[in-house]
C-alpha cells in the first residue's frame, strides 16, 4: 500500500474544503484536518486497499465535524446531521478541482497576510455572503464604513495577489 502519509497530502486540499464545508470555518476546518490525519494513521489497518481513499478518510472527517459540532453546540455548525450525511454522500460530484490554481495559491496566502479581524470580514461577506447590513451590525459601524472597507480590503488582496503572481513568473524565467 501507498504511504498513507503521501495520500493524506495528497486529499489535504479536498478535506479541508470539506470540513470548512461543514464547519463554515476555515481555522476549525484546519485544526480538524489534523485530527482526521491522527485517526487516519491510527485507524489505517482497516482501510481496504483498492477502495476509495478519498471516501475513508472524508468519512473520518465528517465524524471530526459531527464530534466538534456536539462539543461546540449546534450554534456552531449550521448543518443539520441529516445534511452532513447527504453532503457527505455527494461530495465526489460536488468537490472542487483537486489541483489549486496559482492565483488560488495567491489568495490564500495573501488572506493568510491579513490581520485576523479583516480575514473575518471578508469571509463574512463573500463566504458565508452576510449582507452589509447584518456585517456593520457586527462591527458596530455604517452600512457605508462597511462597504468602504471591504473595497479596500478587495484592492489590497488585488494588488498582493498580481504581486505574488510577478513573483512566482520571476522565479520560473530565472
Amino acid at each position: 500500500m501507498e504511504d498513507l502519509t503521501a495520500r493524506l497530502m495528497r486529499e489535504r486540499r479536498n478535506l479541508i474544503g470539506f470540513l470548512t464545508l461543514l464547519t463554515g470555518d476555515r481555522s476549525v476546518a484546519d485544526d480538524l484536518f489534523q485530527e482526521t490525519c491522527l485517526d487516519a494513521l491510527r485507524l489505517q489497518s482497516r482501510f481496504e486497499d483498492g477502495t476509495n481513499f478519498g471516501a475513508w478518510v472524508r468519512s473520518i472527517a465528517r465524524i471530526r465535524a459531527l464530534r466538534h459540532r456536539r462539543a461546540q453546540g449546534k450554534s456552531h455548525l449550521a448543518l443539520s446531521p441529516d445534511v452532513l450525511e447527504a453532503l457527505s454522500a455527494t461530495w465526489e460530484e460536488v468537490a472542487p478541482v483537486e489541483r489549486q490554481t496559482d492565483r488560488e495559491t495567491a489568495l490564500s496566502a495573501c488572506m493568510e497576510e491579513l490581520q485576523p479581524h479583516h480575514r473575518e470580514v471578508l469571509v463574512r461577506r463573500y463566504t458565508h455572503r452576510e449582507s452589509l447590513q447584518t456585517l456593520a451590525e457586527h462591527l458596530d459601524r455604517s452600512v457605508d464604513a462597511v462597504k468602504m472597507l471591504t473595497s479596500r480590503l478587495r484592492k489590497r488582496l488585488r494588488l498582493c495577489i498580481e504581486l505574488k503572481l510577478t513573483e512566482q513568473e520571476i522565479e520560473v524565467s530565472a
